[in-house]
């Protein structure tokens, strides 16, 4: 806020009305009226104001300069406007100069991070290829699981069927253990018959026809028993039969399930073998392409980190550049602007109004020009590390 000075307040009034009496300047800015007139003294002096006295009093009326005055103040104006313009142009070129390395940065990031994103997404591809390759072998060791229990499963269901002929034909043989030993038996009862005959005979002679009669029923029983015999024997060669074709069976059977299961191995270890080639070859493309990425990778956390507040230091940067420049300019086209001639206004408070505002002006871009400097001191950080890690 400007402080008005008492002689500054009594020009402002006479600037105004042209024409003022003491005796109503005094009323107006409320001093005494030899205040007044002691201002009025200064003013005069200074070429700003001129005194009338008429009957009674005194007026101060606005100086009117003549055309030799003006084209002095004209030319003294210009002198200092000329030097305050160089100045103007010096800070605008420096801020293109500034915008020229700003703009070198940005392209460099730009293209850092455009470079980050193709790298990180070619590895993020083979990465992904990798990841299929390696679900397809985990999906051929379940397949390969899988069909190693299916096949454990059938033997022993074969296993199984065949046990149980097995135990049907050595229940029938245990049965034909028992009619041979029942058989056996009746043998020894014949004789036994055979034997009481011998006796019978011996001592009752009498007895013919009952003798007759148990000679028929051990002929009998004879002739039952060789047909019996003769029906086991048979039955024992159809199970040694049955036997020896389970046996062949069951040797086939399993023979199929080994050939069978030796044939989905092969076929699993082929399809193994392949994707194991294609992992191989994949994963040396990832190795290939992390290794094209050992230098940018280890940047990438850091330049991360650092992307948000870099990009935000630009932002306002750029923004602030612009707005400087822009009231630079506008500084500028008013030292080209002369009306204060024609309204009588001193050329050096004119300029030195126009200088108030440059001040203002310079510190905002000394604040500039300090977060130019934040931001290639970042850079230079960041090239000094890449260089440590390069050595």
């Amino acid at each position: 806020m400007e402080i008005l000075t008492g002689p500054d307040k009594l020009l402002d009034l006479v600037r105004r009305d042209k024409r003022v009496a003491v005796s109503r300047a005094a009323k107006e800015l409320k001093v005494g009226a030899e205040t007044i007139k002691e201002w009025a003294r200064f003013l005069e002096e200074g070429d700003m104001i001129s005194t009338e006295y008429g009957l009674s009093q005194m007026f101060l009326i606005e100086r009117q300069l003549s055309k030799k005055e003006v084209a002095k103040k004209l030319k003294d104006y210009e002198g200092h406007r000329d030097a305050f313009q160089r100045k103007i142009e010096a800070s605008i070129s420096g801020l293109h100069e500034q915008s020229g390395l700003i703009k070198e940065f940005q392209d460099e990031f730009s293209a850092l991070r455009k470079r980050l994103g193709s790298e990180m997404g070619k590895v993020g591809k083979e990465l992904s290829q990798l990841q299929a390759y390696q679900d397809a072998k985990r999906g051929l060791e379940k397949t390969w699981r899988e069909s190693h229990k299916a096949h454990e499963q059938e033997a022993n269901e074969a296993k199984a069927g065949l046990k149980d002929d097995v135990m049907r034909i050595e229940q029938l043989l245990s049965s034909l253990r028992e009619e041979r030993s029942s058989i056996t038996k009746d043998n020894k009862s014949v004789a036994e018959d055979l034997n009481a005959e011998a006796a019978i005979m011996e001592r009752i002679n009498a007895l013919g026809k009952e003798l007759a009669q148990a000679g028929k029923r051990a002929q009998g029983k004879s002739e039952e028993l060789q047909r019996i015999e003769s029906h086991l024997s048979a039955l024992e060669q159809q199970a040694g039969k049955l036997l020896t074709g389970l046996e062949r069976r069951k040797a086939k059977t399993l023979d199929a399930i080994e050939e069978k299961q030796a044939k989905q191995d092969e076929r699993i270890k082929a399809a193994e073998e392949a994707l194991l080639t294609k992992m191989r070859e994949a994963e040396q493309a990832y190795a290939a392409s992390q290794g094209k990425l050992d230098g940018l990778a280890q940047d990438a956390e850091r330049f991360l980190k650092r992307k948000q507040d870099i990009e935000q230091l630009l932002s306002g940067i750029d923004h602030d550049e612009h707005e400087l420049e822009k009231e630079l300019t506008e500084l500028f086209k008013k030292t080209q602007i002369v009306s204060f001639l024609s309204s009588k206004q001193d050329g050096k408070k004119y300029l030195k109004e126009l200088d108030s505002q440059y001040n203002r002006l310079d510190k905002k871009r000394d604040s500039l020009r300090d977060k130019v400097h934040e931001l290639l001191s970042r850079i230079t950080d960041h090239g000094k590390t890449d260089s440590k890690k390069k050595g």
